[in-house]
């Protein structure tokens, strides 16, 4: 081809070079030398498409990749597998840009030549495979992402050509489909094995701690997420050209605001910015942001990195959604006072150890550790005279309100705030005191799922109008720009149990029995993309 010459191709190699070293704008500079030397050429325009979406100029990118398929198209036929590179080149910025039918007809037609090409083993059909993983997952179809990985997965691991990288990425991306269903032990499996096969993917070693975090085992989390951490702060996942540049704010352990389906990948910018591993200087490393969401939805769980974020507030000039200061209210034991003159039964709290009497508690007392949720770790206590000298310090104590109704069922009720508006998100309805949507047995009982459909087509009337009032209050009272609450009901009054912004919001499979709850779920996530996206536009983004 024209660019073979032996000075474009010394121009190239230069490129590479300035690219593996992480200055882009020296390689797009090599790569355009090289384009005028040896004319237009299929491989100079892929490297300068993958220049250009490092630099997030996907338009630019798209058009230097379709004049490579082009070119490629006339100088070697439909069926050549540099054909096939270019569709996958243009399929991924075609994902960037969110066209995802797009993209998945080329990832198609690139997997096809391939397959025809180099046989259906070769391990650069796993990369075609992987793309349209990626694809479906952006769609939110994981049963199809994850069959997509678990095909390339196959290839990879049977080929003696594979990097062990590329095997990591497909157990990572597997692991990634497995953590967004909820199902933790898989995506901690997966993501361990990802970490054996690359102990410096970085990205697998921090979805590992997060996994086994969310399983209990605190132990086995911490040196991975310290080995991630310490070396890596700040991590950003391109969205589609000129979509919102959203700044998290996280932790590193547990107490995270649940941003997988609020926040989803490919939708916006999405920065990481784990603050409590950040360095003196780390907020001058960040890339440009135009909004920033507090996503450490705990107030239990703000220490670590609270210095930084209170240095880093004072000079962002950016809009700030969950402030800190707002989710510092909803600690269990300050919540109380910040819902104080609401007409709902709000039951007492008092912190073990610290300040606060809890022996003037009326048993039986609920014991949880700070910053447990999901019933992580709660006791029932019927005497606290008898437990008071063993019980853990620091831990809470909440007196017990027993809110079984006549039918002999406890009913635990969620609603989302998304900028003070209340969405309904579930219903739950058990037999025993710890409520919770799994071990209810939802699907197992018509007539649970029906009274649970009755509640997110009109909550207010499922509740009465007193008790609904009164849970539109506490959403205008915590005056978060996300959160939720979960509450009960006694004697026709609302019951707190506990409101903060670590509430789960995830959409039910399309072909299970809880798909009815997927038109009140995607209220509250579309209310959710609106209010970030309006706030980055005052942010001075797209």
């Amino acid at each position: 081809m024209a660019g073979n010459t032996p000075r474009a191709e010394e121009l190239r190699e230069l490129g590479y070079t300035a690219f593996r070293a992480g200055k882009i704008e020296r390689a797009q500079k090599l790569f355009e030398r090289a384009l005028e030397i040896g004319g237009a050429d299929g491989t100079i325009l892929s490297d300068l498409g993958v220049a250009a979406s490092a630099l997030g100029a996907h338009e630019t990118a798209r058009a230097y990749h379709e004049r490579a398929l082009k070119i490629r198209r006339e100088t070697l036929g439909d069926a050549h597998p540099d054909v096939a590179a270019s569709l996958h080149n243009l399929a991924i910025v075609c994902r960037d840009l969110g066209e995802l039918d797009t993209a998945a007809a080329c990832h198609e037609e690139g997997v096809h030549i391939w397959r025809a090409t180099l046989g259906p083993d070769h391990p650069v059909v796993a990369r075609g495979l992987s793309g349209l993983g990626a694809v479906a997952a952006r769609r939110g179809d994981a049963k199809m992402a994850l069959a997509h990985h678990t095909m390339a997965l196959h290839i990879r691991q049977t080929s003696v050509r594979t990097p062990a990288g590329d095997i990591a990425a497909s157990l990572d991306a597997i692991g990634a489909i497995h953590a967004s269903l909820g199902n933790h032990e898989a995506a901690a499996s997966h993501f361990a094995a990802a970490v054996a096969a690359a102990p410096d993917l970085l990205a697998a070693r921090h979805h590992l701690a997060v996994s086994l975090t969310r399983l209990g085992r605190h132990a086995e989390a911490a040196p991975h997420r310290e080995a991630a951490l310490r070396r890596q702060s700040i991590f950003t996942q391109p969205g589609p050209a000129n979509a919102p540049r959203v700044l998290i704010l996280a932790g590193a352990d547990v107490g995270n605001v649940p941003l997988e389906h609020l926040l989803p990948e490919g939708l916006f910018t999405r920065i990481w910015w784990f603050v409590s591993h950040a360095g003196r200087d780390a907020a001058a490393s960040l890339p440009p942001y135009d909004v920033v969401f507090n996503g450490i939805g705990d107030a239990d769980m703000a220490g670590p990195g609270e210095r930084v974020v209170a240095a880093f507030l004072k000079t962002c000039r950016k809009p700030v959604l969950n402030h800190p200061a707002r989710v510092g209210q909803t600690a269990r034991d300050r919540l109380p006072a910040a819902l104080a003159g609401l007409d709902l039964i709000i039951p007492r709290v008092a912190r073990i150890g610290a300040a606060g009497d809890v022996s003037s508690l009326r048993p039986p007392l609920l014991l949880r550790p700070p910053g447990a949720h999901g019933g992580d770790g709660v006791l029932r206590i019927e005497d606290w005279a008898a437990h008071a000298g063993d019980a853990p310090k620091g831990w809470y104590a909440t007196e017990f309100i027993d809110c079984r109704s006549a039918d002999g069922f406890i009913r635990k009720y969620r609603i989302a705030f998304v900028g003070g508006v209340p969405y309904p998100y579930h219903l739950a309805i058990s037999p025993h005191w710890l409520v919770h949507y799994r071990s209810a047995d939802m699907p197992a009982h018509r007539w649970k799922l029906a009274e649970e459909a009755a509640f997110l087509a009109d909550w207010r009337d499922a509740l009465g109008p007193a008790a609904a009032d009164s849970i539109e209050a506490v959403g205008r009272a915590l005056s978060l720009d996300f959160c939720g609450i979960d509450f009960g009901m006694a004697q026709g009054r609302a019951v707190l149990f506990e409101a903060n912004a670590t509430m789960l919001i995830h959409p039910e499979a399309e072909d299970g029995p809880l798909t009815f709850k997927n038109p009140a779920v995607r209220r509250i996530i579309e209310a959710t993309q609106a209010l970030i996206a309006a706030a980055a536009r005052k942010g001075g983004g797209p």
